[in-house]
């Protein structure tokens, strides 16, 4: 087999040589074209992926931030005003936990638990506050309540951060170890 190439090769002419030289130039240009839209089409997707998820955590830990400075305001001072901006927080808050990633098979089970501590947080944090809510200030028991939805305001803010980091974790290493062979082949 490898004769008959030779043979070929050997009774082109100048032209034909040439020729064939341009459109195997051609083919691997366009093969390494083909390749390097493939790289980075994979690279934007995952990070799209990536950041898009990020966002989600944030957009909740922010969101749980403005949340507990909401419900300090209004406990002190229980104005009409401070309690629409405290409901507006609420709300907010619960929109963005609901669109937390939950999906086990997606997300794997480290994460999943992380998304159901802050969940699960999150609703028994609102049963307590809004006990406290609906309790008299000088009612025996409101201070110790009090501080008790403070405790916990501050378990829901650590469990976010821990659920935003450990995304971090995970996924970083995948793109490393998923993207950068790529591009160690194609240099």
């Amino acid at each position: 087999m490898p004769n008959i190439f030779k043979n070929i090769w050997m009774k082109a002419s100048l032209k034909k040589k040439i020729g064939m030289f341009a459109v195997m130039l051609a083919f691997v240009m366009g093969l390494s074209g083909l390749f390097n839209t493939a790289v980075v089409n994979f690279a934007v997707e995952n990070f799209h992926v990536i950041l898009n998820e990020n966002s989600l955590c944030n957009d909740f830990q922010e969101a749980i931030e403005l949340e507990t400075e909401a419900f300090e305001v209004y406990v002190r001072d229980k104005t009409e005003e401070n309690r629409q901006e405290y409901v507006l927080a609420c709300v907010r808050t619960e929109r963005c936990m609901s669109c937390l990633p939950f999906d086990y098979g997606k997300i794997g089970g480290e994460r999943y638990a992380r998304t159901w501590n802050v969940i699960n947080g999150y609703e028994n944090y609102r049963v307590s506050r809004d006990a406290v809510l609906a309790m008299d200030r000088r009612e025996e028991g409101y201070i110790a309540q009090l501080y008790k939805v403070y405790d916990m305001q501050e378990y829901l803010q650590l469990y976010t951060r821990r659920l935003c980091r450990q995304r971090l974790k995970r996924e970083m290493p995948d793109i490393r170890n998923g993207f950068l062979p790529f591009i160690k082949y194609a240099i």
